[in-house]
């Protein structure tokens, strides 16, 4: 970890998840010169700065960790800046190992394409959970595989509408 914190430069992005929150939370390490992005779901948010993902407190948290915090759940919540951005989709049925894995690779594509970087975590939340829910309309699970594989179309989908990003 302190490799990686110590080698990103300030105009690139640095995305933690999974095993990588939980060693920033257990050590003294520096803070990059990098952007940072924290995607943490309950258990590693609390580890990472002793939060609940419903405590009224969060954006602070996420402040003092001078980074964006996307809180996976149900209704994954972005904390940016002074702004909270509440997701509106989202299914139980996505509730499977390696999603995780799958939001932070979407988010880190999605974020070189947008014209800012939040624009892209906000945009890579909305898709992951977006397909997740439409999926799950037919399936009982959902796989992390399925919605990469039906990243492509939606995000065709979507780029062609002409009034609004989402239907």
């Amino acid at each position: 970890m302190e490799i990686v914190l110590s080698g990103v430069k300030k105009e690139q992005n640095l995305i933690i998840d999974g095993d990588g929150i939980t060693l920033y939370a257990q050590e003294d390490l520096p803070k990059p010169r990098a952007a940072l992005f924290f995607t943490p779901h309950a258990g590693e948010w609390k580890r990472l700065v002793n939060c609940t993902p419903d405590a009224e407190n969060n954006l602070e948290c996420a402040e003092l960790l001078q980074a964006v915090v996307i809180l996976k759940g149900h209704r994954t919540k972005v904390y940016a800046e002074d702004e909270i951005w509440l997701n509106m989709y989202g299914s139980a049925a996505m509730a499977t190992g390696g999603m995780g894995d799958t939001l932070a690779g979407i988010i880190a594509g999605l974020m070189k394409q947008a014209s800012t970087p939040l624009g892209g975590v906000l945009s890579g939340v909305f898709f992951h959970s977006y397909i997740g829910d439409t999926l799950a309309k037919k399936r009982f699970i959902v796989l992390p595989s399925d919605i990469a594989k039906e990243l492509p179309y939606y995000l065709k989908i979507f780029s062609e509408m002409s009034d609004t990003p989402y239907p």
